[in-house]
């Protein structure tokens, strides 16, 4: 994903690979009271049908929280603890320049 730190806005924006386009991508930030504060970031799946055509489909995703520059991040997948490959935004692009296609 890419990190934005705006104003004390953490917002992180990317994308996950997924085998159906029916998987449906969650996630939410939670910030731990600590100093540094710790992000955690928990992604889950949800897919309530019973067929679905197999087709590598992106689900994109956009979260923010509200920590000081110093925060870490670490992230779970479905309840299990996952490595966070998070890049640095390019200077001056904002979140908003990341499109974000969330189905409904």
């Amino acid at each position: 994903g890419t990190h934005y730190f705006i104003d004390g806005t953490h917002t992180v924006v990317g994308e996950i690979l997924f085998p159906t386009p029916c998987d449906l991508l969650e996630v939410d930030a939670t910030v731990m009271e600590s100093y540094p504060e710790q992000i955690v970031l928990d992604f889950n799946v949800i897919n309530n049908t019973e067929t679905c055509t197999q087709v590598m489909t992106a689900q994109r995703f956009k979260v923010s929280a509200d920590a000081s520059d110093a925060a870490t991040f670490t992230a779970t997948f479905m309840g299990r603890p996952v490595e966070l490959n998070l890049k640095p935004a390019p200077e001056g692009e904002t979140p908003d320049e990341f499109e974000v296609f969330i189905k409904g």
